[in-house]
């Protein structure tokens, strides 16, 4: 939920990759090929997580998967240094970016700027790095990220999914639940208020614990127009568990429901 596509999905010649799901009968040949998706994406997200505004953002679209063992999208980096009986395992970066209190974002295009962040600083950028776990069976796959923040948010978050992928014609979805979770420093970064931020913004201090930041269910639908271009949407729903729902910023100036609707389009190519 932060400024970034959560899901990508790429279609493969007479099979279906999704972050490395590949639906074919030799997967030896499918992991010789490489592909990768340029595009523009409309997301339309609240401004931050817990917020009640809602902003447009026009950002750049992409997803590299080069041989089914490095993956590079608007998600982050991965690299699958074990794969085996449907395993994959190896380190996971991503940069989640900044939380201005100013309410100004990148990509930002439509929207009234948010006010609910007045007096609570600026969170900087993160680098969050760690390691990841997948299965991958038949039509479902399940992922579990765990990173430590470097930067902004320096606490230890999960991020875990699990998806049921397959297709009805030419259309593509994958829908499945999904969690993030945090320990006090990681959720103390966004939701937590100190006394000094509560003097600046009015709010009641807040110390937030260790817990489930959030909790909910994503659908995604891919389309191929044509051999090399693709059209996708996605919907998500997300509700605020207590470490995050019970901080007086979502209390006073947010909301406990969180939506997220995108749709974009990308060029497709493979290569060896």
């Amino acid at each position: 939920m932060i400024i970034k596509k959560l899901i990508c999905c790429s279609i493969v010649v007479l099979s279906v990759g999704i972050n490395g799901i590949v639906f074919a009968d030799d997967n030896q040949t499918q992991d010789s090929n490489s592909s990768l998706a340029l595009g523009i994406d409309g997301l339309y997200q609240p401004a931050f997580i817990g917020a009640k505004d809602y902003y447009l953002f026009a950002l750049p679209d992409f997803d590299l998967n080069y041989k089914n063992t490095f993956f590079l999208d608007d998600e982050g980096a991965r690299y699958a240094l074990i794969k085996r009986a449907g395993w994959s395992l190896g380190p996971v970066a991503e940069v989640a970016l900044p939380r201005n209190e100013n309410g100004n974002a990148m990509f930002h295009v439509a929207g009234p700027t948010t006010h609910a962040l007045e007096g609570l600083g600026n969170v900087d950028t993160t680098l969050n790095i760690g390691g990841f776990a997948a299965y991958n069976w038949r039509f479902v796959q399940a992922k579990m990220d765990l990173m430590q923040g470097i930067g902004g948010a320096v606490g230890v978050l999960s991020d875990i999914k699990v998806n049921y992928v397959n297709h009805i014609g030419f259309l593509y979805y994958m829908i499945g639940p999904k969690a993030l979770v945090g320990n006090s420093k990681y959720t103390n970064s966004y939701w937590g208020i100190d006394n000094q931020q509560a003097a600046n913004s009015g709010l009641a201090s807040y110390h937030a614990d260790m817990g489930v930041v959030y909790y909910g269910i994503s659908a995604v639908g891919s389309i191929p127009l044509s051999k090399n271009m693709i059209v996708e949407s996605l919907v998500e729903y997300d509700r605020l568990g207590v470490v995050a729902a019970n901080s007086p910023l979502v209390q006073q100036r947010g909301n406990v429901n969180q939506w997220i609707a995108d749709l974009s389009w990308d060029y497709y190519f493979k290569f060896y």
